[in-house]
């Protein structure tokens, strides 16, 4: 899931590392006119440095439609995302005698269910032979419906109520592309970086906690950090039968950002992901 959340107060690091694939199927509705279809997944697998992790899967479906007018191309679309998770939380006991554990270690499974909506516009403008610098930007809200967490009955064992989340991002970036043409279809290689600005929904946010049989209090789950730079890059590959495929990756970096209750330090983030679709 999007959202996390800790106990206390301490300095942790975490290492995420997102891969995925998915596959499209585009129909050419007019010369300018495009309109498609995704569908894709992906695992996540997210490492604390305090030995907690969460370990999971998500299947998205999606639609778009994509004009040309001139040199721009403009996209928008939707999705729908189901995510399946698996969280361990450690926790040292302080307290431990010689006969108890002196970490605690709690595990649970949780979904969530994510919305997405996006518009997209970028321009390609031609610098040489082939060679294409593409200026973008991006805007895009998603909520997110995720559900409560249930520990079991251990000592100290924590249940959670559901929550909802939404927020609002805007995206932009530039691309140097690379065109190559061959005898059944083309290659294009691009490379470029970008910038990620949560507009709104970046606030502090708490979720609704008990100890088994105790009394309910409030949970603050991590802010986010409003800003971020990525580096990408794609190879993707266009035959002239319909055929589609590329590979793409990501690595994203989060500025420090702090607020009333605390600070998020820089962290960096890995997304790689693969494609195969169909142009008919």
């Amino acid at each position: 899931g999007y959202y996390t959340y800790d106990i206390g107060s301490s300095d942790m690091d975490a290492d995420t590392k997102i891969t995925g694939a998915y596959m499209l199927g585009e129909y050419g509705v007019s010369d300018t006119l495009t309109s498609g279809v995704v569908i894709g997944g992906n695992k996540l697998k997210s490492d604390l440095s305090n030995g907690s992790k969460v370990d999971g899967s998500a299947l998205y479906l999606g639609a778009y439609a994509k004009k040309y007018v001139g040199n721009l191309k403009v996209t928008a679309g939707a999705g729908f995302q189901y995510g399946d998770y698996d969280a361990d939380r450690l926790a040292v006991n302080r307290v431990a005698s010689d006969s108890a554990e002196s970490v605690m270690k709690y595990s649970d499974n949780y979904n969530d269910i994510t919305y997405d909506i996006y518009l997209n516009g970028r321009y390609s403008h031609n610098i040489g032979e082939n060679l294409f610098l593409e200026p973008y930007g991006t805007l895009s809200y998603t909520y997110i419906d995720q559900d409560g967490a249930d520990e079991g009955n251990k000592t100290l064992a924590i249940e959670t109520d559901s929550k909802s989340f939404d927020y609002t991002t805007a995206k932009v970036g530039v691309d140097l592309k690379k065109v190559i043409p061959h005898e059944k279809g083309k290659s294009t290689l691009s490379a470029g970086v970008s910038y990620t600005k949560i507009l709104d929904g970046a606030d502090e946010e708490h979720i609704t906690g008990r100890f088994k049989g105790g009394s309910d209090f409030d949970i603050l789950v991590a802010h986010k950090n409003e800003h971020s730079i990525g580096l990408n890059a794609k190879y993707a590959l266009e035959l002239e039968n319909g055929v589609l495929f590329d590979v793409k990756g990501t690595y994203s970096v989060e500025r420090d950002s702090h607020n009333n209750s605390g600070k998020n330090k820089t962290k960096g983030e890995w997304i790689v992901g693969a494609g195969l679709g169909y142009k008919f």
